[in-house]
């Protein structure tokens, strides 16, 4: 299916939506999974991993706790653009709203341009004048870790 999706889909067009339902049909589509259970497409291809309880209560806090850090930058993200990612009507009412890329070399993936040498989000820089970026990073050093592990057993191709 993710092959099937362009780069800027929004999911308001019927037409697109019923589209992709067609071609990836659901067989139950109200049915609420409560055990361990991969997603898989029509070909057989893992799309995603559904491990309910396999993080502790305490992880799960100390993630959405460590957010903290990250308040100023991800609030000031959302606009009235139409970019998908910080619409402001798409967000729900709570504490976090926002969207922020941390990822490094991010708009260099899978282009080599001439003499570019791959760089860090500038949000994740020593020059930022917000701290709390790295101070995330530094926070989630051991979830990230967990993480990275889990994916080297699930996926280890990647």
């Amino acid at each position: 299916m993710a092959e099937a999706l362009g780069s800027n889909e929004t999911g308001t067009k019927e037409a697109r939506e019923k589209a992709l339902k067609e071609r990836f049909p659901v067989e139950k589509e109200e049915e609420l999974v409560c055990e361990p259970t991969l997603l898989l497409d029509w070909t057989g291809v893992i799309m995603a991993w559904h491990l309910p309880g396999v993080l502790s209560e305490e992880f799960q806090r100390d993630g959405v706790g460590n957010l903290e850090f990250l308040f100023p930058d991800i609030s000031r993200s959302i606009t009235s653009s139409r970019s998908w990612r910080t619409q402001e009507d798409l967000f729900m009412e709570s504490w976090i709203r926002g969207a922020i890329e941390l990822s490094p070399a991010w708009y260099q993936q899978g282009q080599v341009p001439y003499r570019h040498q791959p760089e860090v989000s500038a949000i994740l820089k020593a020059s930022h004048a917000d701290p709390g970026p790295q101070q995330w990073l530094r926070a989630r050093a051991l979830q990230n870790a967990i993480l990275s592990a889990t994916l080297m057993v699930m996926h280890p191709d990647l």
